[in-house]
């Protein structure tokens, strides 16, 4: 048995022997063959760059400098995304402004070549730190657990503050280096200037009126009476823009330095404005019934007053369903009963927000404040009743002088030609009051914000960054594959050969 296992070693080891020595006799063969492979592969590869080279990718970083942007939020709250940057509305912008459509280039192939990415500039720094504390001698599992997250949550931060715009040119976008590095610095410009001017990303939440409502081609299209009119309840829109901004931060003391004026100056102009130059314009007009055409006007008001009527009504049906709410309230106390259900005999026809308003109240516990509210509720309505009915005996009075119509033509012309002097002085002074209230907008956003102008800045070097490796990975794998294959295509065939050739 021994000398049968020492046999079949030794047939082991000269097969194995001899194997090598195959493989090594036809290595001239595979080493030309490999050779003509790759310089085949490689030839061809050359050939294709020359005619159809592959495209570079140009990149450029930016910051972003406002505040939020670690919570995913513009200034103003609303939810930001790295992906705004380059949305289509700001490339299809880019893409006009850069007159690309005159030089033949596709907008869809333009649009699919930008990317953009988070990016940490201080990543290697904030890895090597937490790396050398997880390395010290001692530490606990616990500890290195809670130094990885600390470290994640590190460079989380610090790669949403900056971002890499690249743009690798798609099929059909052929461009000079100088255009593709403007383009890099248009987009980023385009996306803060959409966002902060269209958006409004970097003001405060509220509903600003701009001069326009007041310009002076507006009011000549209507009559007298019904510009005079719309002047008024513009103001009013006016005013509470201003008791908006006067509840916010800084609100009382902010200033505008073209003008001097604050918010409590601005309110008080605007009320001089109509207590004494509109109002000496108002007066005759309607005393007067003066009026471009009677008949629009008359049906004009005649509208306004019905609409009011049923305004009162609406006012008035609210009262008496709190006042029976109240009766039933104290009729249920008085019997030793409970104040739940009170509401049930409500009206349906009033609105569901009043009819909450109403349970709320119902719902209160202490029994003397249910009713003291109950009772305030109903004066509320009623006086609201009551001053519909004062603007209501106000346009009758209108109706009455335009019907009337008895003053005398020279009286009504004098009038008209002072209101036609004076009306656009008013509106020029109401619209530099509004510009002066857009301007404390301006500046009480950028106080709330932190916001001092800009969305981001660029950010590393600053030339544009141009990479891309000749040799693709597909390439490289592609190779390697015709390599293997070859090597030990060949070997084995020329082993094949060999042994064929040796006699038998």
């Amino acid at each position: 048995m021994d000398n049968i296992e020492a046999t079949r070693q030794a047939s082991d080891e000269i097969d194995l022997k001899q194997l090598f020595t195959n493989m090594w006799a036809v290595r001239r063969s595979v080493i030309v063959a490999v050779v003509l492979v790759t310089l085949a592969y490689w030839g061809l590869w050359a050939v294709k760059q020359v005619l159809s080279p592959s495209p570079s990718t140009y990149s450029r970083v930016i910051q972003f400098t406002f505040k939020g942007v670690e919570q995913g939020k513009y200034p103003n709250g609303t939810p930001f995304r790295i992906a705004d940057v380059v949305s289509p509305r700001v490339l299809s912008t880019a893409y006009e402004e850069s007159g690309l459509a005159e030089l033949n280039v596709p907008q869809a192939a333009f649009t699919q070549s930008f990317t953009i990415q988070s990016y940490a500039p201080d990543y290697d720094l904030i890895v090597k730190k937490y790396e050398s504390a997880i390395g010290r001698k001692g530490i606990t599992g616990e500890e290195i657990t809670a130094l990885q997250e600390k470290m994640k949550m590190e460079l989380e931060q610090a790669s949403v503050r900056s971002a890499v715009i690249s743009f690798k040119p798609s099929k059909g976008v052929r461009l000079p280096e100088n255009e593709i590095d403007k383009l890099l610095l248009d987009v980023p410009r385009l996306w803060a200037e959409k966002a902060i001017d269209s958006d409004g990303v970097a003001k405060l939440d509220i509903a600003i009126y701009s001069s326009k409502m007041f310009d002076q081609e507006r009011f000549d299209s209507l009559d007298y009476m019904i510009a005079l009119d719309l002047v008024r309840d513009n103001v009013d829109l006016i005013k509470q823009n201003i008791e908006e901004l006067l509840t916010r931060p800084n609100g009382q003391v902010v200033v505008d330095e073209e003008s001097g004026y604050r918010l409590t100056d601005l309110e008080k102009a605007i009320a001089d404005v109509v207590t004494y130059d509109l109002q000496q314009l108002v007066t005759p007009i309607q005393d007067l019934g003066v009026t471009k055409d009677m008949e629009i006007v008359r049906l004009y008001y005649e509208y306004k007053i019905r609409d009011l009527q049923r305004e009162k009504e609406h006012e008035l049906s609210q009262a008496e369903v709190i006042r029976e709410t109240l009766d039933r309230y104290n009729s249920t106390l008085s019997k030793g009963g409970s104040i739940n259900g009170a509401t049930s005999s409500a009206t349906p026809q009033l609105d569901g927000e009043f009819l909450d308003r109403v349970i709320d109240l119902s719902q209160k516990g202490e029994e003397l404040k249910y009713r003291q509210d109950l009772t305030n509720e109903i004066l509320e309505h009623k006086k609201k009743a009551s001053d519909i009915d004062f603007d209501i005996a106000k346009m009758k009075a209108v109706l009455k002088a335009v019907s009337d119509n008895g003053a005398q033509s020279d009286v009504k012309e004098r009038y008209v030609a002072t209101l036609e002097q004076r009306f656009p002085v008013i509106l020029a002074k109401l619209k530099s009051y509004v510009e002066v209230t857009n301007r404390l907008y301006d500046k009480l956003s950028k106080e709330s914000f932190g916001y001092s102008g800009v969305l981001y800045k660029t950010g590393g070097s600053d030339e544009m960054k141009v990479t891309g490796s000749l040799v693709g990975k597909r390439d490289v794998l592609i190779y390697a594959l015709l390599f293997f294959l070859t090597f030990f295509g060949v070997m084995v065939v020329a082993m094949m050969v060999n042994w064929l050739k040796k006699p038998s």
